[in-house]
């Protein structure tokens, strides 16, 4: 014998998923994630040359070995991107001078 079909159940359910739906269209889509990885990562390459134009920093964005940075007497590297090197640079930074408070 078949099962009855619960309608109430199925309109209460229906409210559910709506309401789940209107959360996502409020979310960002995936072409406007991408867009926003493009631009970060075009200032992170601005901010990285204008270090090297400035402040005599070394960078270079390998062929899928990751990039690297020297700044300041401190190299980095990172496998993530240009923004994850200057992240990767900084922690690398901040660590140093912890090491050298500590002498």
């Amino acid at each position: 014998m078949k099962r009855q079909l619960d309608i109430a159940h199925v309109k209460r359910m229906i409210d559910v998923v709506d309401a789940g739906m209107a959360v996502l269209a409020t979310m960002p889509t995936l072409a406007d994630l991408y867009e926003n990885c493009r631009a970060q990562d075009k200032t992170a390459r601005a901010i990285l040359n204008a270090l090297q134009n400035e402040h005599g920093a070394t960078w270079s964005a390998g062929r899928g070995d990751g990039y690297t940075l020297r700044l300041a007497g401190i190299q980095s590297s990172c496998t993530g991107g240009p923004g994850g090197l200057l992240r990767n640079w900084r922690n690398a930074a901040k660590g140093r001078l912890i090491k050298e408070a500590a002498r």
